[in-house]
């Protein structure tokens, strides 16, 4: 069940890994804890595979002020009060983004001529969002994740995915991405074996393609091989595997393009990890579908493998 985390700590964001969590609190500061076997916490400290951190560790480095964070499975990164980014952790695949394969502890100035908005971290590759709206991938290049028409390779350059867009929000999963331009579209790439683009294929796209065009939307995230996105209209619309019910629409049915779930709830904010699907409602109320187990990402107390209808959790609170 839910527990409460540096509770005297006032936090706006928090991303997920593997196996450590980290947040920014409402002064700007980017705190980590968890597993630290790759250094993905960020303290600094000599890595060690069996380091593992309970309490929140500050990464003062990065000072106050930061605006967002995120975590993939064993790297972090961070965009601070200057819009520059910094990203640390493991780098075996150059996912960390300094064109190097050592496994940094601390963090590192990734392309720091540039200014960035957001950032999307996968297993060992990543995407992030520039300040011109440009998106940019660097990392493992597996089934074309990185997007830029090429497959294989561990790619330490900054490649530039679908430059001719402009976008506003992007997101990775397990070898694929989907990025939502200015004109609130969706375009997607990558591995699509279970239909996790969504444009109506398993078809592999190394390229990003246009994706379920006669809808807006405002948000889209990826889990590891599915991906939903709010509409305009505060909508639900997933599509992928379906394994554990993650796609919200009460079945185990595998879909391959976009359509809505969750009929009469209106979303603001959606998150996916794995194959779980959180999301929550302009009342504030958080829904949960797909696998729970081992690690019982649902929160309501009860450990379940499939969770075919969305859960209503931790309900007797409302979020932000």
């Amino acid at each position: 069940q839910y527990v409460a985390v540096d509770a005297s700590v006032n936090y706006t964001q928090v991303s997920i890994g593997r196996s450590h969590t980290c947040a920014l609190t409402s002064a700007g500061a980017v705190k980590c804890w968890g597993r630290d076997n790759y250094g993905q916490v960020g303290n600094g400290g000599a890595i060690n595979a069996n380091d593992y951190f309970s309490t929140p560790q500050e990464l003062t480095s990065l000072g106050t002020g930061n605006k967002f964070v995120a975590t993939g499975t064993w790297f972090s990164c961070a965009i601070n009060s200057s819009d520059k980014l910094y990203c640390w952790g493991r780098n075996n695949a150059r996912q960390v983004g300094d064109n190097t394969t050592t496994d940094r502890s601390a963090p590192v100035a990734i392309d720091s001529t540039n200014n960035y908005l957001k950032a999307a971290l996968a297993d060992d590759n990543m995407c992030a969002l520039r300040s011109d709206g440009k998106i940019y991938c660097w990392g493992s290049n597996g089934n074309g994740a990185n997007g830029n028409a090429t497959t294989g390779g561990n790619q330490g350059t900054l490649y530039a995915n679908d430059a001719a867009n402009t976008f506003i929000d992007l997101t990775m999963g397990d070898n694929h991405g989907c990025g939502l331009t200015n004109a609130n579209k969706l375009r997607c790439w990558g591995v699509n074996g279970n239909g996790q683009l969504g444009d109506g294929s398993t078809t592999q796209r190394t390229s990003p393609v246009s994706v379920d065009a006669a809808t807006d939307y405002t948000s889209v995230r990826a889990g590891r091989v599915h991906t939903c996105g709010i509409t305009s209209s505060g909508g639900l619309r997933c599509t992928g595997n379906n394994a554990f019910g993650q796609l919200f629409d009460r079945t185990t049915e595998q879909a391959t393009s976009f359509f809505d779930v969750a009929a009469g709830l209106t979303f603001s904010k959606i998150a996916a990890f794995e194959d779980s699907t959180w999301a929550q409602t302009t009342g504030g109320e958080v829904y949960y579908g797909g696998g729970d187990l081992p690690f019982a990402f649902s929160g309501d107390g009860v450990s379940t493998m499939v969770r075919v209808a969305p859960q209503a959790i931790d309900d007797s609170r409302t979020f932000t």
